[in-house]
């Protein structure tokens, strides 16, 4: 198994990411909270670079800019 300061050292040697909080084990569900919560870029040309990526449907799923039935990026 390997270790969480193992992932956060190749982390940073390969893409120089640091500081970084690691989420694992998580279920669909939540999985979708985190991506409504934290999913933020920019999404379109001269935007902020904070917006949300993911919005929750009025059906309860999230939508993050992906067709499953297709399985390709929009």
């Amino acid at each position: 198994m390997t270790s969480t300061r193992d992932i956060d050292s190749e982390l940073l040697d390969q893409f120089g990411l640091d500081g970084l909080t690691l989420h694992y084990g998580l279920t669909q569900n939540e999985l979708f909270e985190a991506a409504v919560a934290n999913d933020r870029g920019r999404v379109r040309h001269g935007g902020p670079d904070g917006e949300p990526k993911a919005y929750a449907t009025a059906l309860g799923d999230v939508f993050c800019g992906w067709d499953p039935v297709f399985a390709e990026p929009y």
